[in-house]
């Protein structure tokens, strides 16, 4: 079974063109890492990563 859910991106922040990655899971739950860079950030190019919990059960981002 395949399924997607929308991650959110935290304030200030533009979600990278990179697709997300699972980095873990236990039970029910999956770490998901997506690469992020700062609205402000165009010309220095900074990146750095955010990491959202996914209830594999209820398909909900906790």
């Amino acid at each position: 079974m395949s399924w997607t859910v929308r991650l959110p991106a935290p304030n200030g922040v533009t979600v990278g063109d990179l697709d997300p990655a699972v980095i873990g899971a236990e039970g029910k739950t999956a770490a998901v890492r997506v690469i992020t860079s700062t609205d402000d950030s165009v010309s220095d190019g900074g990146q750095s990563a955010t990491a959202h919990a996914v209830d594999l059960t209820t398909r909900q981002v906790m």
